[in-house]
């Protein structure tokens, strides 16, 4: 992993006698300080982030973001360790509060460093597209947004499949929907054939849906439209999904 490199104070000027001496040795204390809080951000990584200290998680953020070819592997470990719990019912608010901050990191990596995205899909799995889809349709904002940004940004072949199978669900909220639709249109232009009948199929369905629910979804019938419009020009919709991507073909991927 990259390191920060060290940052050295050069004190230029004559002896100014015992004061001078002292503030030198306050100030070399205080530095001793630093690299040692540093030292403990790096030792405890993307933990960190659990602090209860807010100066500690800042520091934190910005060296995982600093070093993101080296962090980026610790973060999805670390959004693959909620795969299995819904964020709206199954977390305590530790664990949501470090979830959302997890998701802020991953989300500004992803967002301003394009190489991050294939890097990204090369460690992602199930285990990964579960947990932040489940976080895109949360009733929590702040994780929702980090969510969708992720997903719209990584999201390919291999798991708008999993999204696809989010919406056939009755009860997701209508900012769940509008998220999940926005990554599905971030997919569109490339899917495959078994994933572009899927898509089909689904945008179907939710439109039956909608139409028994009380809540208002003009803009969600808006990106019905608009992505099946855009499902119609995808350069894959006729070309069967090739056997490096067949995951969407598995039982595994109908596990929400």
């Amino acid at each position: 992993m990259p390191r920060r490199s060290s940052t050295f104070f050069l004190v230029r000027g004559g002896v100014l006698g015992s004061l001078w001496l002292a503030t030198i040795l306050c100030g070399a204390h205080v530095g001793g300080l630093v690299q040692f809080s540093l030292a403990q951000e790096r030792t405890l990584g993307v933990q960190a982030l659990r602090s209860s200290d807010s100066t500690v998680r800042a520091s934190a953020a910005k060296l995982l973001l600093a070093n993101w070819q080296g962090s980026l592997t610790d973060l999805v470990e670390a959004v693959n360790g909620f795969d299995g719990k819904h964020s709206s019912d199954d977390l305590s608010k530790e664990d949501l509060d470090f979830f959302t901050r997890v998701t802020d990191v991953l989300r500004s990596i992803v967002v301003n460093n394009p190489p991050s995205i294939q890097r990204f899909r090369e460690l992602d799995s199930a285990k990964t597209s579960r947990p932040l889809i489940w976080a895109a349709r949360s009733s929590h904002r702040d994780l929702r947004v980090n969510s969708t940004f992720i997903l719209a940004n990584v999201a390919d072949n291999t798991n708008v499949c999993i999204i696809l199978h989010h919406l056939h669900e009755k009860d997701i909220s209508a900012d769940g929907i509008v998220n999940l639709l926005q990554v599905v249109i971030a997919v569109s232009s490339y899917v495959y054939k078994e994933n572009f009948q899927e898509a089909k199929r689904t945008l179907d369905e939710l439109s039956k849906n909608l139409e028994t629910r009380k809540e208002a979804f003009g803009r969600t019938i808006a990106l019905i439209a608009e992505l099946s419009k855009r499902l119609d020009v995808s350069i894959n919709k006729d070309e069967p999904l090739p056997i490096a991507l067949s995951f969407c073909k598995t039982e595994e991927a109908k596990k929400l």
